[in-house]
């Protein structure tokens, strides 16, 4: 595997600290509910873009982003992302996971909340070693911020239609 370089070098540290890049498991939930899922998209863009930053790979971010709206190659997107994220723990230090074995974990009803919980603490993990301890917590960007704002407008229409079907029934 890979060195991983150091992180001012590779990760786009500044001299204050290093790159932003920590995601809270309650924050990353937080905003998939409250985004009606579409942050989602926002967190394969960021996290592929992040990696291909540190590695200097190539993780086609937008490329996966936009396929994965398609059903099925969904799938196959969600695991070269995991499975880049393992290499990417590997090459840090960290012990890695098996994509496979988590993409079909994922459909099991309850376990898959337990695999995106796993994955989201060992890519925190690795971050914090392959930047010596200097992650820092990711900051909302625009595109996510507008996917949440998206998101919560399509729950106020849902919930308002379910509430005006309601009266109108009665």
């Amino acid at each position: 595997m890979n060195a991983t370089p150091a992180p001012d070098a590779a990760f786009g540290g500044s001299p204050v600290g290093g790159p932003k890049v920590i995601r809270s498991i309650g924050a990353c939930f937080g905003w998939l509910l409250l985004s009606f899922g579409l942050w989602g998209f926002a967190w394969i863009y960021n996290t592929l873009t992040e990696i291909g930053r540190a590695t200097g790979k190539d993780t086609q971010a937008g490329l996966r982003t936009v396929l994965y709206i398609i059903p099925i190659v969904n799938i196959f997107v969600l695991y070269m992302t995991w499975k880049d994220i393992s290499e990417f723990a590997e090459a840090s230090g960290e012990e890695g996971f098996s994509p496979i074995l988590y993409i079909i974990l994922s459909f099991i009803p309850i376990v898959n909340i337990f695999i995106f919980i796993s994955v989201q603490n060992k890519l925190n993990a690795t971050w914090m070693r392959a930047s010596n301890g200097s992650a820092q917590k990711a900051e909302l960007e625009t595109l996510e911020k507008v996917l949440i704002g998206v998101g919560a407008v399509i729950w106020v229409f849902y919930i308002g239609i379910i509430v005006l079907a309601g009266a109108l029934s009665s």
